[in-house]
């Protein structure tokens, strides 16, 4: 996992000459059109418990920003000045790290050096796009997982299903799973927990709720020690680069070619 200070240097290398007095506003107002798109994007308030827990939790800065760039959205161009977009990027990077999200940095990051060559931001944009479109659609997951501990795969089905590859989403996922485990008949009607709650039992996964920034949970009955947000947001994005690499291989499976096929260890 690239060091937080080599974020920032990079960023600033970036940046260059554009690193300037009266950047910070040009700074809010990228910041603020990425946070204003989330609801643009979102759709309606979901009906069903997971996906309107969810639907609260904004993803990255940078991810919205590309969706921006990729929807030519005409408030984009005055946004950016005379920023090329991968400066754009720097800046959300240099922004992330002041407010001490450094999951959020490493997304702006990689979009800023993928940026950076018109071959990786065409495939970014796409993949972006792809993502954020699918939230919402249902569950799938692939076989890559299928060797992995019994944590990793249940936090990758979950990832899956609600199309979200950022801690903060998938700790609220995580918080209204571990209600329905805790009380299945509390949420009998919400028919979209069902692969997921079975996705668990299979795995003998329990969520056991939050503690701050931290999910508790169980395997086989044994509590483990907390998955901390820095060893969610870790996982999430291992995770994430797996599944990356397997659909650009040759003959990979798609979304939704196939369903994982869970059983205890």
């Amino acid at each position: 996992m690239t060091k937080l200070s080599i974020l920032e240097t990079e960023a600033r290398r970036v940046l260059g000459r554009r690193l300037r007095r009266g950047v910070q506003a040009l700074q809010e107002s990228l910041v603020g059109l990425c946070q204003e798109h989330w609801p643009e994007i979102r759709g309606p308030q979901p009906q069903t418990t997971l996906a309107r827990a969810v639907w609260e939790i904004r993803p990255p800065l940078a991810e919205l920003f590309v969706h921006l760039y990729a929807a030519q959205d005409p408030r984009f161009a005055t946004a950016l000045d005379r920023l090329t977009p991968a400066q754009a990027l720097g800046l959300l990077v240099l922004s992330e790290l002041e407010h001490g999200d450094a999951e959020g940095a490493r997304t702006a990051h990689e979009a800023m050096m993928l940026f950076e060559s018109q071959a990786g931001r065409d495939a970014h944009t796409r993949a972006v796009v792809a993502k954020l479109g699918a939230y919402g659609r249902g569950f799938a997951s692939r076989l890559i997982h299928a060797r992995r501990p019994p944590l990793w795969r249940a936090v990758a089905a979950v990832a899956a299903h609600i199309a979200r590859h950022d801690s903060p989403a998938l700790r609220e996922a995580a918080r209204v799973l571990a209600q329905a485990q805790a009380a299945p008949a509390g949420l009998s009607g919400d028919h979209e927990l069902g692969p997921l709650l079975q996705t668990l039992r299979s795995l003998s996964v329990v969520f056991r709720g939050l503690d701050g920034t931290r999910l508790l949970y169980s395997v086989r009955g044994e509590e483990q020690g907390a998955l901390t947000a820095k060893r969610l947001a870790d996982m999430l994005a291992q995770i994430q680069e797996e599944e990356q690499r397997s659909s650009a291989a040759p003959g990979a499976l798609g979304p939704g070619d196939a369903t994982l096929k869970v059983t205890g260890d």
